[in-house]
């Protein structure tokens, strides 16, 4: 029962530090319309458009992280966040029944950006009512991968896949 307080915890903590006020998570203000910006967003703006997911999971935790980038700037996003502990019944060892602990889509937008503070590019998202507002180091794109760093994970590069349009009826 402490672990599963302490994930908890360890959860919360996660999502309050996304979304707090660090030199990285500031807005770029002054490379908006930099040469650099200006670049990356020709190079690579139509290619990250479109849905992408990404799934971490282990045998205690699964976590699901689905973003739907908009040619408007718009972004709309799912995350699913999961656990379950290993457990003795009986001198077995078992695992529990999966539990939920984040389940929330959000709603916000995105940009590509070059910030010259900290010489990276990176994929500005900033959102209400969650805890996803951040600069999150952009590694890459093409038509099936995204490659950033984690804005859940911390310290994690992720491969997002891409998510196959769904033809309309």
């Amino acid at each position: 029962m402490k672990y599963k307080y302490f994930f908890a915890i360890l959860c919360s903590a996660l999502l309050f530090t996304i979304s707090s006020c660090s030199k990285d998570s500031e807005m770029p203000i002054d490379d908006n319309k930099s040469q650099e910006t200006l670049r990356l967003r020709d190079l690579y703006a139509t290619k990250v458009q479109g849905s992408w997911n990404h799934v971490f999971e282990t045998e205690l935790v699964y976590l699901a992280q689905t973003y739907t980038f908009e040619a408007d700037g718009s972004v709309k996003g799912h995350v699913l966040l999961r656990q379950r502990h290993r457990v003795m019944v009986n001198g077995e060892s078992v695992l529990t029944d999966w539990e939920t602990i984040d389940d929330d889509d959000f709603t916000g937008t995105w940009d590509l950006r070059y910030m010259s503070s900290v010489q990276k590019n990176v994929l500005y998202i900033t959102s209400s009512g969650y805890a996803v507002n951040a600069v999150i180091d952009f590694i890459g794109v093409d038509d099936n991968i995204l490659e950033i760093k984690s804005p859940l994970l911390i310290n994690d590069i992720i491969k997002m896949n891409r998510i196959a349009a769904q033809p309309e009826e």
